[in-house]
């Protein structure tokens, strides 16, 4: 067995685990609903969590976006085909669409548009770590500049995001402290 094929056996089988947790969360451990729930109000989240500084807001905001970082890092190191920005990022917004749909037919969670923004800006951060570690262990170029700017720039855009609600004294993190203390 070669050093490629086994980290790729292992890739896959750290992507399976990340879904089989991410699902249990998702769908599998709740309760569902007599009636459907959904929000198609794009960025309703962000608009509550900033105007009525909710910690509850930003914690789900924080932990969409967070919970598909380890899918943008897994599906390029797992599928060499799946190795470019625009193949991760409609990976993850599928599977995320597909998880939304889920909730919404079976009555378990509330399907909003702002959680499969947040999916996606995610992957699209896992995938910028991705292409990081493959510098870093590789002497071949992965990806083209484009990508590597548009990552950069999604970067940017969210670390700039949060450093500015919390200097605006949005509590961004303090539910996330919370559960740590």
């Amino acid at each position: 067995m070669t050093r490629k094929l086994l980290l790729n056996i292992i890739g896959v089988i750290f992507l399976i685990i990340w879904i089989y947790f991410f699902l249990s969360v998702a769908l599998f451990n709740r309760v569902s609903q007599p009636n459907a729930s959904f929000n198609l109000e794009l960025f309703w989240c962000i608009k509550e969590a900033w105007s009525f500084k909710s910690s509850l807001d930003w914690y789900f905001i924080v932990g969409n976006t967070l919970a598909f970082v380890p899918l943008g890092l897994l599906i390029p190191f797992c599928f060499e085909k799946m190795r470019s920005l625009l193949y991760t990022g409609i990976a993850g917004f599928v599977f995320s669409s597909m998880v939304e749909v889920t909730q919404l037919v079976l009555h378990r969670g509330l399907f909003e548009f702002d959680d499969i923004f947040n999916n996606v800006v995610g992957v699209i951060l896992g995938y910028g770590i991705y292409i990081i570690m493959m510098g870093i262990v590789s002497s071949d170029k992965v990806g083209v500049k484009v990508e590597k700017v548009i990552v950069a720039i999604v970067w940017i855009a969210v670390v700039a995001f949060y450093v500015t609600a919390v200097v605006m004294g949005q509590p961004v993190f303090e539910v996330l402290f919370d559960k740590m203390g």
